[in-house]
């Protein structure tokens, strides 16, 4: 039954570090911006006690999801959440841009120009000044990480 499963998640206590207490609010923070501003979901969600249910359940769903991960292994040391805009930019080592939490905003901030109609990518860790010794969870294929001539090119600009 879905209610069953509903309330098991909803009641699951998980135990975490700072660091992750801190991406699953930044999460919330993003879901309940994202999803308020849909005409259907406002309209369910009209009461400040309701809206304070609707971010905690979504910080409680992040912290259940990166529970999960972890004690399946699927994470791998890396931080698992769910993010409603998270599919909307793909990775780079070389980012466009990158997210920041500010004043319980979620801001995307660009980090360089972007030409019109060019996709916006950010990191989802490691980037080029800044490595990061996780393994990516995927094959990046992006410029940096490109074995190819246009990751040499890329590589040759950057040694100058």
């Amino acid at each position: 039954c879905r209610l069953d499963v509903f309330k098991a998640v909803h009641n699951t206590i998980t135990r975490y570090d700072s660091v992750v207490e801190m991406i699953a609010n930044n999460t919330a923070a993003t879901y309940s911006v994202v999803f308020l501003m849909n005409p259907l979901v406002k309209s369910i969600i009209r009461t400040e006690p309701h809206r304070r249910f609707f971010i905690r359940s979504i910080q409680t769903y992040s912290k259940v999801a990166a529970a999960l991960a972890t004690n399946s292994g699927i994470s791998k040391g890396v931080i698992t959440t769910i993010r409603p805009v998270g599919n909307l930019f793909n990775h780079s080592c070389d980012p466009h841009a990158m997210t920041i939490s500010d004043g319980g905003r979620v801001k995307m901030v660009m980090l360089r120009p972007a030409r019109q109609g060019e996709q916006i990518f950010i990191s989802y860790g490691p980037t080029w000044y800044k490595p990061c010794p996780l393994s990516l969870m995927f094959k990046c294929c992006c410029i940096v990480c490109d074995k190819g001539k246009a990751g040499r090119k890329w590589h040759s600009l950057m040694d100058r």
